[in-house]
């Protein structure tokens, strides 16, 4: 038979209930614990503000905002800069009325559709080529020299309050035939023709 060893008193060689040695943290790997937590907070924070200043609607929509005030600034200067270096046209109505008939006369078309109000704008433009084509077409048909002679004739019509003035076109009779709208080029002061 075999032969067991007998029980030994706690704490001697043989125990009958050995302990396993608990695993306590040592205190580097806690720090390394903590160092990680940090860096990760530190990290979904900076991702937090990054994502709030560059990527987030309100990010996007500010920065749209402020470059659509920027290209409406810019097209304010270059839009006043034209209106600035635009001089043709008199100090007065008539002036710009007298410039458009003589340079009519000299048969220089190119020179009185630039005394014709433009703002740069699609309506300003067509309607300055509209008058281009209409001088063009009174000229092929001979009629030149008769519209020279009732733009002599036009008499004010109103006021230069609001930077706008009118002069009338009438028949022998009397009756209103045309008229003709000024605008003031409120930039560089000159008095342009808006209608005919």
């Amino acid at each position: 038979m075999t032969q067991f060893p007998s029980p030994q008193p706690e704490g001697g060689v043989f125990n009958s209930s050995p302990e396993v040695p608990h695993d306590t943290p040592s205190k580097s790997r806690v720090f390394k614990f903590i160092i990680i937590v940090v860096l990760a907070v530190v990290f979904l924070f900076a991702c937090a503000v990054v994502w709030e200043a560059f990527f987030s609607p309100r990010a996007v929509g500010e920065r749209e905002t402020r470059k659509n005030y920027e290209q409406a600034v810019k097209g304010m200067k270059e839009f006043e800069d034209k209106m600035t270096a635009d001089t043709y046209g008199g100090k007065t109505p008539q002036e710009t009325l007298d410039m458009f008939i003589e340079a009519l006369e000299k048969d220089d078309i190119d020179l009185a559709v630039k005394y014709i109000y433009w703002d740069g704008g699609r309506a300003s433009i067509d309607n300055r080529e509209a008058m281009r084509e209409g001088i063009i077409n009174a000229k092929k048909e001979n009629k030149l020299l008769e519209i020279i002679s009732m733009l002599k004739k036009a008499e004010p019509a109103g006021s230069s309050l609001g930077g706008y003035y009118g002069f009338e076109l009438r028949d022998r009779d009397s009756n209103l035939v045309s008229d003709i709208g000024f605008i003031q080029n409120k930039f560089s002061g000159v008095w342009k023709i808006e209608s005919m």
